[in-house]
């Protein structure tokens, strides 16, 4: 059986003093990329923030009481990378012969 080998790249973005760089890096502390990798994520959190008239994130709390108040029953939160889905189900009921 290979043995497995694990390696840590450090500082990939770095150039060398006299290197020009293709891309301007963004300053710290931001990412060096500018976050660009999670854009559809921050530009969904400023659209919902102008549906809603900037009333901000809402928890897992609000979540469920948004639920129950629509007659669901909160089951559980999806991770999706760079969103989030939340499952409901339908409250059972009784069916009477």
């Amino acid at each position: 059986m290979p043995e497995t080998e694990e390696y840590i790249l450090q500082n990939t973005d770095d150039l060398a003093d006299n290197q020009p760089a293709l891309f301007q890096k963004a300053p710290e502390p931001l990412l060096p990329n500018f976050g660009e990798g999670r854009i559809r994520q921050y530009a969904l959190d400023i659209h919902l923030m102008v549906a809603c008239n900037s009333m901000g994130t809402r928890t897992l709390s609000d979540f469920i009481r948004l639920g129950n108040e629509s007659g669901l029953h909160f089951e559980r939160v999806w991770d999706l990378g760079d969103m989030g889905a939340m499952e409901y189900r339908l409250p059972k009921t009784r069916r009477y012969a």
